[in-house]
This record gives C-alpha cells, sequence and structure tokens, in this order.
C-alpha cells in the first residue's frame, strides 16, 4: 500500500511540475538591442556568454538547455561553406552527424537551419544551428542539449519515425547525411519543454536592417596551454594588442587550407614571444566565432625558419587542415620568419 501510495505521489509531482514548466513557458520576455530582437520563455535565465561574440546567451544545467545567440563580422576572404553545413571528415571523425537540413523564410530572412548528432569526449549532445548572414555579419541561433547516452536520442527523435540508425551503425564508411524528414524530427521533439521554448525564440527572431558596430574586432581566440597563453585573433592588422593576426590569403578554421597566424616575438603584447618552446604534441586551440566551434590542433614541427620570406612569400595551400603559427627571427629582428606547423586534432562544439 504504502509502495503504491509513492507512485501516485510521485506521478501527481511529475503531473505537477510539466504544467508549472509549461505555464513558465508560455510567459515571455523580449529581448532588443536595436538591431536584433526575439522573445525567449520567462522560465529561461539569461546569462554572460562565453566570448564577444555571442549577443545573449541562455543555460539551464538541470535541463541541459544551451541557447545562444550570436553575431560575428564576416572577414576579407571569408567563404562560409555551402548552406552552412559542417560536413567534412574531420567533424565526421570527431563525432559530429548531421541529422537534418532545410533552408527557410525566418521572418523575412534566409535562413540555414542543420541539426546535428554530436559524440564530443564520451558526452552526447543534440545540437540545432541556424544561420544567416546580413548587413556584413553572420548571424546564428544554437541550441545544444546534453543527453545522457546515444540511447536517449530515440526517445527525443522517435526512432519509429525516423529510424535512427544505432551508434555502430555510424561508422566512417556510412553516409554522414542520415536523410531524416526535418518535419518529422521537429515533431518528435515538440515533446521536449526546451525544445518548445526554443521555438518561442525563432517565432518572431528578427535582425534590423541597420547593423550595429560588432563588440570585438576579434573572429576567435587562440590559446596555447604548453606556454600559458591566449590571445585574440583579427584579420585587419598585426600591431593589435593581446592578438596575433589571421593571414587574409589564408584560410579559416573549417576550411580545407592551410589556417596561418602571424605574433610579433617583442612587440604589442608579444604574443609569440615564447613559440620557440613548443614541441611536438604540444596543443595549440583555436575558439572560432565564425562557425562556432573549438578547433584543436597539434604541434608537428618547431624551428622552421625562412630567410627570403620577403621576397618569397609564406605559402598556404589548400587541401589541408594545417595551422601555420609565424613570428620574427632572430627576436626583435625581421631578418626571417621563425614557422611551427600544427595538423587539426579534433573539433568540438563552443
Amino acid at each position: 500500500m504504502n509502495q503504491r501510495l509513492y507512485l501516485i505521489a510521485a506521478l501527481v509531482f511529475v503531473i505537477f511540475a510539466a504544467f508549472y514548466m509549461a505555464i513558465n513557458q508560455e510567459a515571455t520576455e523580449n529581448f532588443n538591442d536595436g538591431e536584433i530582437s526575439f522573445d525567449y520563455p520567462q522560465g529561461w535565465q539569461m546569462k554572460p556568454g562565453f566570448n564577444p561574440s555571442v549577443i545573449a546567451a541562455f543555460y539551464d544545467t538541470n535541463s541541459g538547455l544551451n541557447v545562444t545567440v550570436n553575431k560575428q563580422v564576416i572577414p576579407p576572404g571569408y567563404q562560409y561553406p555551402e548552406n552552412f553545413i559542417f560536413n567534412t571528415t574531420e567533424a565526421f571523425n570527431s563525432g559530429f552527424r548531421l541529422l537534418s537540413h532545410r533552408i527557410y523564410d525566418l521572418n523575412g530572412d534566409t535562413a540555414y537551419d542543420n541539426t546535428y548528432y554530436i559524440n564530443s569526449n564520451g558526452s552526447i549532445y543534440l545540437r540545432e544551428e541556424i544561420w544567416l548572414h546580413k548587413n556584413g555579419n553572420l548571424y546564428s541561433i544554437i541550441y545544444t542539449h546534453k543527453e545522457s547516452s546515444y540511447n536517449t536520442l530515440p526517445v527525443i527523435l522517435n526512432r519509429d519515425i525516423i529510424n535512427i540508425p544505432s551508434e555502430e551503425d555510424l561508422t566512417e564508411n556510412s553516409t554522414s547525411q542520415l536523410n531524416i524528414n526535418y518535419f518529422d524530427l521537429k515533431s518528435s521533439m515538440e515533446d521536449s519543454i526546451t525544445r518548445s521554448g526554443f521555438e518561442v525564440l525563432l517565432k518572431n527572431f528578427k535582425v534590423d536592417s541597420v547593423s550595429i558596430p560588432a563588440k570585438t574586432p576579434f573572429i576567435g581566440d587562440i590559446s596555447i596551454p604548453a606556454i600559458n597563453v591566449t590571445w585574440g585573433i583579427r584579420p585587419d592588422t598585426v600591431n593589435g594588442y593581446n592578438s596575433v593576426y589571421h593571414y587574409n590569403e589564408s584560410y579559416y578554421p573549417g576550411q580545407y587550407g592551410s589556417m596561418g597566424l602571424l605574433g610579433h616575438r617583442s612587440l604589442y603584447s608579444a604574443p609569440f614571444a615564447k613559440i620557440d618552446q613548443l614541441k611536438p604534441g604540444d596543443l595549440v586551440i583555436i575558439d572560432d566565432y565564425l562557425t562556432q566551434k573549438k578547433y584543436i590542433y597539434k604541434v608537428v614541427s618547431n624551428g622552421d625558419i625562412k630567410w627570403d620570406y620577403k621576397t618569397d612569400p609564406i605559402k598556404f595551400p589548400g587541401g589541408n587542415t594545417d595551422l601555420i603559427l609565424v613570428t620574427c627571427y632572430p627576436p626583435g629582428t625581421t631578418d626571417a620568419a621563425w614557422i611551427v606547423h600544427c595538423k587539426l586534432s579534433s573539433i568540438e562544439p563552443l
């Protein structure tokens, strides 16, 4: 009898909690910074963003909710991937699986909507990314929900409807595009209270035609744990404090080509003062605001000295995923270029 009463009490509590949360979801707050505006559920807590490109961020550790609204100036020569789909071999090997894709009208603007299943460092995520470009900027709305395991995905995605394959079937030989119908995916996710709240945000999300200047000139950050440094990455000048320079003729993270970063060794905060201490295997981490991804590289070699870089400039070939770090040599002069070669190791959600 007592056990039955406990079960009844637990059931009543669950129903009441769901009803209470549903009511909170119906009440909304409004965000408007003069350029970007949207409603969001009153129960969502807005917290500071983790990088300067974040316009608004919402977190809920209890439900696993993470939603960010982001804005980033498009730098010179940047070409975003087709339909903003993140579907490379490196992405696949790092646990990204594209579940759905569609292009649609988001309140007057063309939006690119891509949903991924991500297995990152033993954690399982469902991540939806919505991209639009306007006013010379990239705007993104990213919804991430952490799952306890892969086996919980059929509950959210409804295996009977969209036939999610087993985790073992998601091999490198299988297609990363799982041909899941977008609308089946959406309808099967509607039972999730956090996902319903995301729909509230999208319902009247709007980017005004008048752009507010970006909060930062940086397009990302570079961190090198072995020498304990973190610097911003900017595409407009090499003579900036607390930053390194992205070669405009080089590639960007997520593109098939060598990315080049140049940093002073003795001037302007001397970001690469200790670059000669790096050893093969040391990590170089790029937090990229353009794709909202973290790219983890490993040093392959250090100390490649190019004396003729002024007459034969450093080249950044396509067809690979290298990172090239460049500084002056000898220290305090510009006689030669000191080069560190790195190779992409893995990619994580930012």
